[in-house]
């Protein structure tokens, strides 16, 4: 996700649209809910773009791990688009589910099971 630090709305929009397909509804719903105190968004929504692209790690890679953060806090929404974002950046389905392994490895089968879910309903997406 890459917004330059001149972003407006428009730009936060199409770098979700780039990397997940959509623009997610939190996304919408927060610049609607704090209408005349957009910079603040603004703010954030480029302080979370550029955490979310560091030199090191590769777009897939990212995804790949926001994906196991999820998995690991048990956020099924949050998992279902990060595992969505992740096949669009070319993670294979052996990669997300050694991810969620390891992300059971914090926080116990429920964790896996939910990985799982994410996995094989962002499969019928991709396809």
């Amino acid at each position: 996700m890459t917004v330059t630090t001149n972003a407006d709305r428009a730009s936060i929009e199409q770098a979700y649209e780039k990397l997940l397909g959509f623009v997610p509804g939190a996304v919408a719903d927060k610049f609607e809910t704090f209408e005349g105190a957009e910079p603040t968004i603004l703010a954030i929504e480029q302080g979370r773009a550029l955490a979310l692209t560091p030199k090191c790690f590769d777009p897939k890679t990212v995804q790949i791990l926001q994906f196991a953060i999820y998995v690991a806090l048990e956020s099924q929404h949050a998992a279902d688009v990060h595992a969505k974002a992740a096949f669009r950046a070319g993670a294979t389905r052996e990669e997300l589910a050694a991810a969620a392994a390891i992300a059971s490895v914090a926080s116990g089968v429920p964790a896996l099971n939910l990985g799982v879910a994410a996995i094989r309903g962002a499969e019928k997406h991709s396809s």
